[in-house]
């Protein structure tokens, strides 16, 4: 999450310069839109994977509580 986090914030600090300190069409410009479209893209994976994670997550949290319950009704 801390990741996605700094990802973001940089993206917006590349966005700001690129829009307002670049003049449009020069290579300073250029660059920083492929930093941009790059960020978006590593932002994109780090976040379908921290999605699929938590999925895992929950779905072995769900598993664990039905298990205790399972075993305290058969300690019963």
């Amino acid at each position: 999450m801390l990741r996605l986090c700094i990802i973001f914030l940089v993206f917006v600090i590349n966005t700001t310069i690129t829009h307002y300190f670049t003049v449009k069409g020069t290579w300073e410009n250029l660059l920083f839109e492929s930093m941009s479209l790059s960020m978006i893209l590593v932002f994109l994976f780090y976040y379908v994977g921290f999605v699929i994670e938590e999925k895992k997550r929950k779905q072995i949290e769900e598993l664990q509580e039905k298990l205790f319950t399972f075993q305290k009704q058969v300690d019963e």
